[in-house]
């Protein structure tokens, strides 16, 4: 499979709630936990979800870096313009009300993962 082949260490991908309750999201966490509880992936492949934040975490743009530590792996940015270009390539999700989410969410400036049993 891909994932061999490429030597792929590490999956990330959304938690149990899907970050905002996307169907989809949802469906591609309980999947990984599907695959990997039947021993679809290699032992070492380290699968990691995004934690999902209440809504009034959601919204607080930069801010989110100040926010103490809840354990689990911390990834910080502030490249702006990286975020844009990635909707970019994805014209489905470049609407304009993500401009809007890219500039007060806090998944643009700060993020964190916790291993997916």
């Amino acid at each position: 499979p891909f994932i061999r082949r490429e030597k792929i260490e590490a999956i990330v991908s959304f938690d149990e709630q899907g970050v905002s309750g996307h169907p989809n999201h949802i469906a591609l966490h309980s999947a990984l936990v599907k695959l990997r509880k039947a021993g679809r992936f290699p032992p070492k492949l380290r699968l990691l979800k995004l934690q999902s934040v209440p809504i009034w975490r959601k919204f607080i743009g930069p801010l989110a870096a100040l926010e103490p530590g809840a354990g689990g792996l911390s990834a910080f940015s502030i490249d702006l313009p990286l975020v844009h270009r990635a909707l970019q390539a994805h014209r489905s999700q470049a609407v304009w009300y993500r401009l809007l989410f890219i500039i007060f969410g806090r998944y643009t400036f700060a993020n964190t993962l916790r291993d997916i049993e």
